[in-house]
């Protein structure tokens, strides 16, 4: 049977050595394959020129095999509540560098939830979170496989325990 050594391989440094070599005022995640509107760093730029902001995020869709948008996901304007429900702030978010290094970057301790667990200590030490409320991320559909579900099984594991986390830091029972 598939259990979670049977995993594709996860390099939980990864973010960490891509921190590292980024460079510039804010930084983005990204997954592999998917994509962001041809508009999307202009309108972004666009919002923070309009006034001060340490996190953005844009709504999103899916892609779907043929390339088709579609499910479009129109997010609220900052909530915290509902960020302790799910991560909305990761697909499209940029994070102010300078706050990212103040809570401390990634963290390889948090595994396949290291977006989750950044966003969550960033939302601890700023109240500049702007949503701009356009469809700039474009999630690509993959197959569903055993591997897939594998895999979102353990990343939902990891999200789970870093939000335990935050909770604790944030003297929050839950």
């Amino acid at each position: 049977g598939e259990g979670p050594d049977d995993l594709a391989p996860f390099e939980p440094a990864a973010y960490v050595d891509a921190l590292r070599a980024a460079s510039g005022e804010f930084i983005g995640v990204l997954d592999a394959d998917d994509e962001l509107a041809p508009e999307a760093l202009f309108e972004l730029v666009k919002r923070l020129n309009d006034g001060d902001a340490d996190v953005l995020y844009s709504d999103e869709d899916w892609l779907s095999e043929t390339g088709q948008r579609e499910e479009p996901l129109f997010k609220p304007d900052w909530g915290p509540d509902l960020l302790l429900s799910m991560n909305y702030l990761e697909r499209f978010g940029l994070f102010r560098r300078q706050m990212v290094d103040a809570v401390g970057g990634f963290r390889a301790a948090a595994g396949r939830g290291q977006v989750y667990d950044l966003v969550l200590r960033l939302t601890e030490r700023t109240g500049r979170i702007v949503h701009v409320p356009r469809v700039l991320y474009h999630n690509r559909r993959r197959a569903t496989t055993a591997q897939t579900a594998l895999e979102r099984h353990a990343a939902n594991r990891d999200e789970s325990r870093v939000l335990v986390e935050a909770l604790d830091r944030r003297g929050i029972h839950g």
